[in-house]
């Protein structure tokens, strides 16, 4: 019991702990020539992130776009796919009214049958019977089926789907790290606390 607490204050702990992210420091070069370099990098880098992030407003409205074309043929198939649901599941109640009603007769001339042999030895009421209690079982195994519900489709999943052909992530970060090292500065990772800081 006493290992079974540790373990669960343990778990918590684990989940309360410090938070870190790896954060760079950046050491400009001391020369001039490495400045205007280092600054050149920012430049290249502040048009990387804008071309990015149009990049990305462009593919999400591509994506939107594709979205509401598929969402719309989805929606046709669904509807013809709901309209034949709606005819198999009028023949399914038809023929599960069918079966219930020849299952209960067959059902009751087995409680017959069955009660007809074990109170008079009747051999024919014990065959009919052990009939009627195979047929029962084959008709339970063969019980009509409900037809599946088309699945509806929804605008958001299709959606959701389209927009991960799109990414935030155009490396401008990393391509800066390189471009700020040629120039002669230094780029150093360090750990930083973000929460649940001592």
């Amino acid at each position: 019991m006493r290992y079974l607490v540790f373990l669960i204050v343990l778990v918590f702990s684990a989940g309360c702990g410090p938070k870190y992210v790896v954060k760079n420091q950046y050491i400009a070069p001391r020369d001039a020539s490495g400045l205007a370099c280092t600054n050149t990098c920012a430049r290249d880098k502040a048009l990387c992130l804008q071309t990015c992030q149009t990049t990305y407003q462009v593919c999400e409205q591509d994506a939107y776009n594709r979205a509401k074309d598929i969402s719309n043929l989805e929606n046709l198939k669904y509807d013809k796919a709901y309209t034949s649901y709606l005819y198999e599941l009028k023949v399914h109640k038809r023929e599960l009214f069918l079966w219930q009603q020849i299952f209960d007769k067959k059902y009751m001339d087995f409680s017959y049958f069955t009660s007809k042999c074990e109170k008079d030895r009747d051999k024919f009421a014990c065959a009919r019977g052990h009939e009627l209690r195979d047929e029962l079982g084959h008709m339970k195994r063969n019980k009509p089926l409900k037809p599946t519900a088309p699945h509806k489709p929804r605008y958001a999943d299709i959606y959701n789907q389209e927009l991960q052909q799109c990414s935030k992530s155009c490396n401008c970060e990393s391509i800066y790290d390189s471009c700020f090292v040629s120039c002669g500065g230094e780029v150093i990772p360090f750990r930083m606390c973000v929460s649940n800081c001592e």
